[in-house]
C-alpha cells in the first residue's frame, strides 16, 4: 500500500501523462484527484503542517483555476503548476510533519475514498 506522498506523486505523473498524450483532458480523473486532496488530505495539512492554513488556501486557488480551466488547453499549465506547488510544498511539509504510519493512514484513506468515489 501508498503512504500519501507515492499515493498523490503517482497520481500526478498519471494525470499528466495523459494531459501530454491525449487532445482531450481527463477531466474526471482531474476531478476525481482534486476531491481526493480536498477531502483528505488537506484536513490534514491544515492541523497538522506548520503554515498549513496557508497551504490550503494556495490549493483552492490552484484548485479554481484548474476547474475554471478544465475544458480548455489551459488546464495542463494550470494541472502543472499544481503538481510543481504540491511536490515542491506540501508534500515535503507533510512528510516532515507526520510519522511513517500517519503517511500510510492518509495513503490508505485515499485509496478507499478514491474505490468509492470510482464505484
Amino acid at each position: 500500500m501508498d503512504d500519501v506522498i507515492a499515493f498523490i506523486k503517482h497520481d500526478h505523473d498519471r494525470i499528466e501523462k495523459a494531459l501530454k498524450k491525449d487532445a482531450v483532458a481527463p477531466t474526471d480523473d482531474i476531478v476525481t484527484h482534486l476531491t481526493l486532496e480536498s477531502q483528505v488530505v488537506y484536513p490534514e495539512v491544515r492541523d497538522e503542517v506548520g503554515g498549513g492554513a496557508e497551504l490550503d488556501a494556495q490549493h483552492k486557488k490552484h484548485v479554481a483555476a484548474i476547474r475554471e480551466a478544465l475544458e480548455t488547453d489551459a488546464v495542463r499549465a494550470a494541472f502543472a503548476e499544481h503538481v510543481k506547488f504540491e511536490e515542491a510544498k506540501v508534500l515535503p511539509a507533510l512528510e516532515k510533519s507526520l510519522d511513517a504510519k500517519d503517511l500510510e493512514r492518509l495513503g490508505a484513506e485515499l485509496a478507499e475514498f478514491k474505490a468509492k468515489l470510482s464505484a
